[in-house]
């Protein structure tokens, strides 16, 4: 097909530069606004690609939400909105396990919703950047990943809590997602995960109980 409309352009152009009619000319510019036209979506063809997650069953009856709060600095998860404390209530996420990480692009995306006014069957959400809502850009954040058995994770906790550090736990062993999350940003980092802790500054990974980069980052 491109290989026609180039030969009936190279055709009409020399036509227009012999004849110069104004007919041939409008044609001319026709043609070569679908040429163009054509190529573009040839160039996108195939593919079907989801450029944003799917919309969850955000109903209180839906028994396959969960609902993910921070408390102290620490994720929490209840199947039950009512548990949630109400000074915690304007900052959950939603997941509706049945859906897969895929459908819900949870690499990139969250679903935050605000329960500070629960008195509805159906829960308004929106859909936000992962990063958005994890980060603060006035104020450095802290995640860590660890598991119960580390005794590392167990001295890095104390210490954040001695120097009031406020953080963010993400535990391995208690939520197998957070395994995914965080080999996801460290692909995206190009590091290496040789076990736990893991700090997360901002977006920036660091291995192992750094004493010195979380004093120096949290003065």
């Amino acid at each position: 097909m491109k290989y026609f409309q180039k030969k009936i352009v190279k055709i009409l152009a020399v036509e227009v530069f012999v004849m110069k009619n104004q007919v041939l000319i409008n044609l001319l510019i026709l043609i070569l606004i679908t040429f163009l036209t054509n190529s573009c979506s040839d160039k996108n063809s195939g593919k079907s690609e989801m450029k944003s997650p799917v919309e969850i069953d955000s109903s209180i009856e839906n028994k396959n939400l969960l609902y993910y709060y921070f408390e102290n600095g620490k994720s929490k998860i209840t199947k039950d909105p009512f548990q949630i404390p109400d000074s915690l209530r304007d900052r959950v996420l939603l997941v509706d396990t049945k859906l897969s990480p895929k459908e819900r692009m949870s690499d990139k995306y969250v679903y935050r919703a605000d329960l500070s006014k629960l008195n509805e069957k159906k829960i308004s959400y929106s859909i936000i950047l992962r990063k958005d809502f994890e980060l603060n850009t006035d104020q450095k954040t802290l995640i860590i990943y660890t598991t119960n058995s580390c005794s590392v994770c167990t001295e890095l906790r104390k210490y954040l809590d001695t120097k009031k550090i406020p953080y963010i736990d993400k535990n391995l062993e208690e939520n197998p997602y957070y395994q995914k999350e965080l080999a996801i940003k460290a692909q995206q980092s190009d590091r290496t995960i040789s076990g736990v802790p893991v700090l997360d500054i901002n977006g920036v990974l660091y291995m192992g109980f750094q004493k010195k980069i979380i004093d120096d980052n949290f003065k």
